[in-house]
C-alpha cells in the first residue's frame, strides 16, 4: 500500500484534491499529518519510507540503499 503525507489541514483540501487530481495520484492522501511527520523525523520532501509488517520503519530515502531490495526485504 501507499500513502501520502501533507502537512496542511482541510481549510486546503480544495487545493490538496486539485493537486491529486492534477498528478493523478491514485493512492491515499493523507493531509493534516504535521504531528506524525515530525515524529518520523522527516527532513525534507519528497520522503520515501517503507514501513514492515511489524508497523516500523525499515527504510527511508534519506538512508540510501535501494528502494526496491527494501520493498523485498520488509515483506519477506
Amino acid at each position: 500500500m501507499f500513502v501520502s503525507l501533507t502537512e496542511e489541514t482541510s481549510d486546503d483540501l480544495a487545493a490538496i484534491e486539485d493537486w491529486v487530481a492534477s498528478l493523478e495520484i491514485p493512492w491515499a492522501v493523507g493531509y493534516g499529518a504535521g504531528e506524525a511527520l515530525q515524529k518520523l523525523e522527516v527532513p525534507g520532501f519528497p520522503t520515501t519510507f517503507v514501513i514492515d509488517q511489524d508497523g516500523k520503519v525499515a527504510w527511508h530515502s534519506f538512508r540510501g540503499g535501494s528502494l526496491d531490495k527494501a520493498i523485498r526485504d520488509a515483506i519477506r
